[in-house]
Order: structure tokens, then C-alpha cells, then sequence
């Protein structure tokens, strides 16, 4: 027993070592220390080759790995701008929407993205309160966002994406009132927008959505392959992007350069790699023993 609690704690201590430079490695290196303690070199090998060969797994990675592009051309092509200038909204509830419709979109650096809009927004706001209002808000809304970490969260656990969203809400809820007393209450004023143009923000607002609500509506016909129709909304709201950005080949190549949406599906195979070794291993049934 002591064996494994050594393998177990020396795999987690490689991956929070290793994920300071590269999470899916971290995360691949940990699961291979972890197995080495109670599986062999064969077993292990195998549960490799069956995480690289579950299309589930495959399917849900390269979408994963596409949803930074949508914010990568976004930002690129001021699609991301069109749609915070054409939100016409009261400062107060423009500083809690524009982040969190930003954080919809996982991105590298991503509250550096929304703070220059904060702070646009923001006039006459503190800047610790505009620090705290872009890091709270933007993360709020992945409590319920079906394109965010829930996605790979509920496939780990075996629940329904969407049901696992209604158990969520009312902690959504209770965060969104929080942040509200806490950050926005005293907030006051307006912002002084330019003309509107509703035409801008119908086109963002639908490259943001569409990914979701075809992932939904496809689910609600047949069940059989979430992760599918995962693929096909969010192509499709990647080609959105692509086409009212007006980004050719070479605009693609320099936002995949700057996204890097490998990392975001290897992390995704990483993940289910160390819990698929975790499962085979004797670690389950070790931490399962304890008396607590």
C-alpha cells in the first residue's frame, strides 16, 4: 500500500513541477510515473494505445483544440471589438457582460484580452476594482458554458453535459449576486458609444453561439455520438469566424502560431490519459480503503 501512495504522490508532484512549462506533458508524465508503481510496461503501453485510438476521446480533443482559433480570429479580424462596441449597455452591466462573453472563448492570455476593455469601459473605476471585476466575471460564466471545461469535466465523470449545467446554476447564480455586491453594486455612470451598428453585433454574437446550439440541437435528435456534433458546431463556428473576418491562409497560419491549438488537444489526451491509467492501477482502490 505504501508503494502506491509513493507512486501517487511522486506523479503529482511531476506533474505540478512540469505543467509550470507544458500541462500536457505534465500530465502524460505523471500518468506513466503513476502506472510504473502497480502496472507493467505492457499494461501501461495499452492503456496508451486505447486513449490514442477512443474516438470519443479524438473527437472531443481536436474540437477543444479549435475553440481558441474562434477567439484567436475574433481578436484578429475585430470581430471580438464590433461586438463589445454594439453591446449598448450601462456601465455596470457592460463590465460584467463583456468579460464574461469573452471568457466563452478559452484563450491563452485570455484576461489580458478583456482588460483593455475593462478598462475602456471602466472610466472612473479603480483599477484594483477593474482587475477583480475582469478576473471574476470572465470566469463566472464557464460554470455553465458547455464549450468550456465542462466539457471534458463531464466526459471524465460520465454525465450528461447539459444536466450537469442545470445542477450548476444555482451556484452560478449565488456567484453572479456576490459579484454584484461585492464589485458592482456602487458602480455607476454610462459609457459613450459610437453609432450602433446591429449588423456587427448579430455576426459576433452568432459566431459565439452557434458552436453551443448546434451541439445542443443535434444532441436532442440522437445521443450516440456527443462529441461529433460537438466537431461540426464548432467548425462551423470556426468557419463563421473565418468568413466575416475575411482571414485567408496566411491570416490562419499566424493565428494558429499565436493559439497554439495543439496544446488545448493535447491537454485534452493528456487528461484522459492519466485517468484512464489511474483507473487500471491499483491507486483507486488504495485512496478508496482510507477512512475518512
Amino acid at each position: 500500500m505504501l508503494i502506491i501512495w509513493l507512486g501517487f504522490f511522486l506523479s503529482i508532484a511531476f506533474l505540478m513541477l512540469i505543467a509550470r512549462k507544458s500541462l500536457w506533458i505534465a500530465l502524460t508524465v505523471a500518468a506513466i510515473v503513476l502506472g510504473s508503481f502497480s502496472l507493467s510496461v505492457y499494461e501501461i503501453g495499452e492503456e496508451i494505445l486505447n486513449t490514442l485510438t477512443d474516438s470519443s476521446i479524438l473527437l472531443l480533443a481536436l474540437s477543444v483544440g479549435m475553440i481558441p482559433m474562434i477567439g484567436g480570429v475574433m481578436e484578429t479580424s475585430d470581430l471580438m471589438d464590433d461586438l463589445v462596441e454594439n453591446l449598448r449597455m450601462k456601465k455596470r452591466l457592460f463590465l460584467a457582460f463583456s468579460p464574461a462573453l469573452m471568457g466563452m472563448l478559452p484563450m491563452p492570455g485570455g484576461a489580458l484580452l478583456s482588460a483593455p476593455i475593462i478598462k475602456k469601459g471602466g472610466k472612473g473605476v479603480s483599477n484594483d476594482r477593474k482587475s477583480a471585476v475582469n478576473v471574476w466575471f470572465r470566469h463566472l460564466l464557464l460554470l455553465i458554458y458547455p464549450l468550456g471545461a465542462l466539457l471534458a469535466t463531464t466526459k471524465m465523470a460520465g454525465l450528461d453535459l447539459y444536466l450537469a449545467i442545470l445542477y450548476l446554476i444555482p451556484g452560478f447564480l449565488l456567484m453572479l449576486v456576490l459579484g454584484y455586491l461585492f464589485l458592482l453594486r456602487d458602480v455607476k455612470g454610462k459609457i459613450e458609444y459610437g453609432r450602433f451598428k446591429p449588423k456587427k453585433l448579430v455576426i459576433s454574437l452568432s459566431i459565439i453561439l452557434a458552436a453551443p446550439l448546434i451541439h445542443l440541437s443535434l444532441m436532442m435528435f440522437d445521443n450516440t455520438i456527443p462529441e461529433a456534433y460537438l466537431l461540426i458546431g464548432v467548425s462551423i463556428s470556426l468557419a463563421l469566424a473565418l468568413y466575416f473576418g475575411r482571414i485567408g491562409f496566411n491570416g490562419i497560419k499566424n493565428v494558429s502560431l499565436k493559439m497554439k491549438p495543439w496544446n488545448f488537444a493535447l491537454i485534452i489526451i493528456g487528461m484522459f490519459l492519466f485517468l484512464n491509467i489511474f483507473e487500471a492501477s491499483d491507486t483507486p482502490g488504495v485512496i478508496a480503503s482510507l477512512a475518512v
